[in-house]
Order: structure tokens, then sequence, then C-alpha cells
């Protein structure tokens, strides 16, 4: 459904530091765009020419941490395991058992098709996981696999079939143990193509429904047209433990035709709790939503979180025209990584990486800014449009500035077609507590010279939480120190104990080998990534670890965005323990434009806005003073 989008290495869009705000990334990055394929990219690849050979430096990642406990339960030559949102990976039981999925190829690559390509399998019996698996646990090639332990005892996992081209459950009577059963006469698609990239949930008051999502094959990956829909989302449920389903790919009527053109592969993510079951959402042409139904799935209200500017907008044949002037504007739309947790009142809490999208039609290809840097959230208690910001990317350093590689061709870190903090993966433990996962770059060191083989950054996965509720979040936690591995994709287990329990995959290079034309131009090198299981004390998060510097914690962090910026700009604070906060806007000659002050804010994240419409067009300073501390940085106004 999406055209191809362009990488705009317009890291110049909103991007700032939890430690301090983050300066402007020079314009001769800010503006060198480079092809990549669209949201549907490399998924399903058959033939191609193999990767670039590269020589490897002497700076090789070191696959150890001293972190947390970790161990390898799985290693892939198949390194992408989602387009945009994580699926449902990993399952903590109440015993402590714990099972795992990924997308798994033993021995394929990008010249053959990866012809093993299945689902990776794992489980840990209470005190320690099985060996690492050496084939797939399907009989055909799969993809994309998500894993429920339903209260019954069963065992389930979807995945997309590319053989046949059907969504196919894979199911045992005995979580752990056992012959699979697979089925791929059950979800039978509406489209002629199949249906593809699903996600899948367990749910009800027994704990013995299961809810799954998937959407319709696209016509830009071979697909066709369903019901007017170009890549329609459908929901299936099961209400007796997989026995029937009542619900086979149906398109719930608030997100038909009539409201959006379509979906994209990975855009979506689902909860349940109880009989509640949550949809979210995202993507660079439609609203950020959610479905929530309180019927097990009977019924769907929506609700509209961040919303597109332009109603059913058809990429294929509109432009990001807002206002009607016939000329493309840049809209801020998330990046269609999402996340949906529902607490214990049932209260929907979201998660979504951040991109802006450009569409000017003059060409096959929309456009996106990965530099774009916020991960944003939002609960049902905030209203329509009120998402706030609680990630971004560290400024390890605290010198204001994310500093950046010269090197490294486009980009100066590995591309997954999302912004520079996302990847939101949530989970929540038995004192209502939230907690969430997501990915982010890690800072460039000069002595250390952390980039990998091609002169990129790579990413690293962080933990914070919130034990109210999302009003306040902590400060992040990187869960691994060394600073030459990109960690990334990680899955958060719905259920927290004593542990955050995460699934994610590792490897020396930064990016992964299935983007570019040929698949893996992109980030030369990759040939594989090691799946890690981990546990992250809860009492451990909230804390920075030390990656490539020692971090010290400070008692607050500011970020603004956008910087320049036209009609307002946002300064985000991050508190560490209740503080005062004063701004004061200053042009060029000194004087006072404004003084803002926020009294007596509470540790956490914390937001302030300022209308800048009536500022003339310059440079403007900012001073933040926060408790007995002062910061100043310069903004631009255009």
């Amino acid at each position: 459904m999406k055209k191809a989008l362009l990488l705009l290495a317009g890291l110049f869009v909103f991007v700032h530091s939890e430690a301090q705000d983050r300066a402007m990334v020079p314009a001769k990055l800010a503006n060198r765009p480079a092809a990549v394929p669209k949201k549907l990219r490399g998924d399903e690849i058959t033939t191609s020419s193999a990767s670039p050979n590269i020589t490897r430096t002497a700076k090789t990642a070191t696959i150890t941490s001293d972190l947390f406990p970790e161990t390898q339960i799985g290693h892939t030559t198949y390194d992408l395991q989602t387009n945009s949102s994580i699926c449902n990976r990993i399952v903590l039981n109440d015993d402590g058992t714990l099972a795992a999925v990924w997308t798994n190829s033993s021995t394929g690559s990008n010249s053959n098709g990866f012809p093993d390509r299945g689902t990776g399998y794992n489980y840990f019996n209470g005190t320690q996981w099985a060996a690492i698996p050496t084939a797939r646990i399907e009989s055909k090639r799969v993809g994309w696999p998500n894993i429920v332990n339903l209260n019954n005892g069963k065992e389930y996992v979807i995945a997309h079939n590319t053989a046949d081209t059907k969504l196919q459950l894979t199911s045992r009577s005995a979580k752990g143990t056992g012959a699979w059963t697979e089925d791929l006469n059950t979800l039978v698609s509406p489209s002629i193509s199949g249906n593809w990239w699903p996600r899948m949930v367990k749910g009800g008051t027994n704990g013995n429904s299961i809810h799954a999502i998937s959407i319709t094959y696209p016509t830009g990956a071979g697909g066709v047209m369903i019901h007017g829909q170009d890549g329609a989302l459908c929901y299936s449920r099961s209400q007796d433990g997989g026995a029937t389903w009542d619900r086979i790919n149906v398109i719930i009527p608030q997100i038909d035709s009539s409201n959006y053109f379509g979906f994209s592969a990975d855009d979506y993510a689902i909860d349940a709790k109880d009989s509640v079951v949550a949809i979210v959402s995202g993507g660079n042409v439609h609203d950020l939503f959610l479905l929530k139904s309180t019927d097990n799935g009977n019924t769907w209200v929506k609700t509209v979180i961040d919303t597109f500017p332009i109603h059913n907008y058809i990429d294929t044949t509109m432009i990001s025209d807002i206002n009607g002037d016939g000329v493309a504007d840049t809209i801020v739309v998330s990046d269609g990584s999402v996340s949906v947790l529902l607490d214990e009142n049932h209260k929907a809490h979201v998660f979504s990486g951040m991109t802006r999208m450009l569409d000017t039609a003059n060409s096959a290809h929309a456009s996106y800014f990965p530099g774009y840097d916020a991960l944003l959230y939002w609960n049902e208690n905030m209203p329509i449009d009120s998402a706030k910001v609680i990630a971004t990317a560290l400024d390890y350093n605290h010198d204001g500035i994310i500093n950046l590689p010269t090197g490294g061709g486009n980009f100066p870190f590995g591309t997954y077609g999302t912004g520079l903090a996302s990847f939101p993966s949530s989970g929540i433990d038995a004192n209502n507590t939230i907690y969430l996962a997501y990915s982010s770059i890690v800072e460039f060191d000069s002595i250390a010279n952390n980039v990998d083989q091609n002169g990129h950054l790579f990413r690293h996965t962080y933990v914070k939480k919130s034990t109210d509720h999302g009003m306040t979040w902590s400060l992040p936690s990187d869960i691994y120190t060394d600073a030459f591995t990109e960690v990334v994709f990680a899955s958060v287990a719905r259920k927290v104990d004593a542990n955050v329990h995460l699934v994610y995959q590792r490897d020396d290079v930064a990016g992964n080998s299935l983007q570019g034309s040929p698949p893996g131009s992109t980030d030369p090198g990759n040939t594989h990534g090691d799946i890690i299981a981990v546990a992250v004390p809860v009492t451990a998060v909230g804390t920075i670890n030390t990656g490539i510097n020692n971090i010290t914690e400070q008692n607050y962090a500011v970020g603004m965005y956008p910087n320049p910026a036209a009609d307002k700009v946002t300064l985000t604070f991050a508190l560490t323990q209740p503080e005062r906060i004063k701004v004061i806007v200053y042009n060029m000659f000194g004087q006072n434009m404004g003084t803002f002050m926020n009294e007596n804010q509470m540790a956490g994240m914390h937001n302030l806005t300022i209308n800048t419409t009536g500022y003339a067009k310059g440079i403007y300073f900012v001073n933040t003073i926060v408790g007995n501390s002062s910061n100043t940085r310069k903004l631009v106004i255009e």
C-alpha cells in the first residue's frame, strides 16, 4: 500500500536527549536523502545478490554483559524481527517458566532466500533454558511468530506461512514439551493473497480466549485490494482455547474503507486482560488510534490518539498538503512502532515512536526523517492529541549534544525505518508498575570510537518504569554495557515479577541484512543475530547504567523541540526529584520575550509548550532554571 520511503537524513527535526538539550545536526547531513524500500521491506525476500563481502575491523563486539543474568537462547541469520512494532515473543507463566519465539534461519542467507526460515523456540523450565535450537518448529517456511500460553496449559504460536500464503497456527497440549500440531485451514483470509504479519494475545475471564490481528497482503508486495482497502487490518478470536474460532479475519467497522485506505506491515499491536481487548495502530499515513472492546471482542470503541490531518489519505494519489495550497507539508506522525498495555483497571496505555513524513507525489517515494527523536506516551485519561514525550536518545557525556560520527555514508547509524527512539514494548507487575523497553542510538564517543565497520552508531535497549499509572516516568536504564554491540528488537513479557523478562537480538553490526537494494547494501556486513533472554531486576530499573562513559545521574534533564521552530516550541523536563522550573526566552539583543513558570513539579517527565507565533524569524536563547541549576540553549524561529 505504501510508497517506498526516502530516508531524509533530517536530524534537524526534533532531537534531544534525556541528559540535556541536543544541538542541531549540520545541514550537510540534514539535507542528504537516500532511498530505502517501503514499510514492507525485507520480509519476503526470495532471491537476490549476496551482501558485499566486508572485512571486519578490529573493533568487533565483545558479546558479554555483567549487568543482568542473560542467556543466549538462539542464533539466526535472518536478522529482521519486525518491520515496525515488536511481536509478542516472550511469555512469563505463573509457575516461573518462560517461553520465547523469534524468526529464525539457521543456514539461510539473502542469496538463497532463507529457505529454512521459521519459528525459533526456546523454553525456560524454571531453572535453565533449553539448548539453542537448530531447526524451526514448522514444516514449511514461516515468519513473524507470536506466542501465548493459555490457562488450560496449551501453547499456541501464530505466524504467516509464506509457502502457502496463509496464517498458520502451531500448537501443542502442554507448554514446553510435546509434538507441535500445524493448522493452515482455520484462519482463512478474505484475500486470495492471504493475511500476514500477525499479532496474538490471550484473554477472557478464564485466560483461554485467543485474540489475533493481521493485515491482508498489500498491493505493493504483490497482493490485492480487499473490501476497498490496500492492507486491511483484520481481527480473529477463539473463546475456547483454540478449539473453535468465532471471528475469523473480520474487519472492524471503525477502521474499514470509509475511514482508512489501508495499513502496513507491523504498524499495530494488541493486548488483552480479562474480557477487555485493546488494539492500537499507527503509521505515517493515518491516525494513531486505539480500538477497545469490553466484551471480549464483540464490539469496539475507537479513540484517536494522534490525528493525521488528512482523512482517509491515499499515498498513491495524494500529497501531504494540509492547508490546500498545493504544496506538500511535512507532518509529524507515528513511525508505526507501537505498543499497548492494559493496567489493573483495564485502562489502555499506548506508546509510539515518532517521525515526520513528506509526500510530494513527484515520484513513487514518500519521505520520512529517521533523525526524529521522540517516543510518545498516552493513556485513556489524557485528551486527544495530548501524548507526551517520555524517551529520547541519551546524551551520555552531558555536553548538550548528541555527538555523531562523521562517516557512515548517508546516515551515522543503522536504519530500521523508524525514529531514533522506537521499538517500544511494555509489561506490568503485581504492584501495577508499568515497564517500558525501547531502543535508541548510543552517542558517539571520539575516544572509544564506538562505531561498527560501516561507521554506524549502535543502538541499545533501555528500560524505564512508571509507578503512578504513567503520570511520571523514571530515567532509563541501559540493559547492556558494551558500546560495540547492537541491542534491538526487545520484546517484554507482559507479566513482570521480580524481573523484567526480555528477549532481544544483538550482533556487532548496526542495522540489519534485509534492507537496501540489493538486500544488505544499506547496512552491509550483517550476517547473523544472537537471540538473548535477559532478566532485568525491577530494582535496577530507573538508574542509568554505565555505557561508553560513566554516566552520573543529574537532578534534571532538559529537551527542546522542534528546533528550528515555527508556531510553538516544547521543552521536556526529566526530574529525578521535585523541583521548581523557570524558563526565560531572550532575543539576540537580550530582551526578555517571556517568562514561564512551573511551580513544585514532581519527579518524572514534564512538558512546557511556548507559543512562538508572535516571534520574528531569527535566533533566540532559552534559559531554563531548575532548582539552583541554570542552562541556556539556542532556539531558531523560522
